[in-house]
């Protein structure tokens, strides 16, 4: 009974705990956390709020792999649940990421924008691109 009384919060801090083993790209426990995405996903705004404040809280070198959960979840998914829940935040956690990396980091960054236009509005890209843009001209 208190078990479920505490499902949200005990998907979220699981989820927390496997984001939180992600320090590089490891395709494998990407697509661990996305299926567990999927499996959670009447609890989405506690797993994107999860990988929020990951990509807020990590090292440069550790936010890439953190918006390959993001990209995985919204391309492998197409829920739009979890697309809308992003899409909110999508520019300034985008910009923060890129505060936070090197040059390399930032191309490779660029690309994977280059494949949302399909899942995300062209009004969030923009907006995502201005912030980028401000920080980095290139």
């Amino acid at each position: 009974f208190l078990y479920a009384n505490m499902a949200g919060k005990d998907d979220y801090q699981d989820f927390k705990v496997a984001l939180n083993d992600l320090k590089l790209n490891s395709k494998p426990l990407i697509n661990f956390l996305t299926i567990l995405a999927e499996e959670k996903m009447h609890n989405a705004p506690q797993i994107v709020r999860a990988i929020e404040e990951r990509i807020i809280e990590t090292k440069g070198e550790h936010v890439l792999p953190t918006l390959y959960v993001l990209d995985s979840i919204v391309k492998n998914l197409r829920s739009s649940v979890y697309v809308q829940l992003f899409e909110t935040k999508l520019p300034v956690l985008f910009s923060n990421a890129f505060h936070k990396v090197d040059e390399r980091t930032r191309s490779s960054m660029f690309k994977l924008r280059q494949t949302w236009p399909p899942f995300f509005t062209n009004l969030s890209l923009y907006n995502l691109d201005t912030r980028t843009h401000d920080i980095d001209p290139a």
